[in-house]
């Protein structure tokens, strides 16, 4: 079982546009319970996954998993 524990940094040629991700959460996310802080987002990327790549968005206390598909 992988865990938020087994995230690693985005893989070279993986990464994502964080300013552009935290813009589409803030949108997407206007029915949490809590205000979320979108300027604290850090991301991480789960190890394997070529076909699906898998990444861990850490918003203050919250952790999301991110799915896209690969290259």
């Amino acid at each position: 079982m992988i865990t938020a524990h087994d995230a690693k940094p985005v893989r070279a040629g993986e990464e994502l546009d964080t300013k552009a991700l935290a813009e589409y959460l803030s949108k997407n996310l206007t029915d949490f319970p809590e205000k979320l802080d979108f300027s604290e987002l850090e991301l991480a990327q789960f190890p394997g996954g070529h076909s699906n790549l898998t990444y861990l968005v850490k918003i203050g206390n919250h952790e999301f998993v991110l799915r896209r598909p690969g290259n």
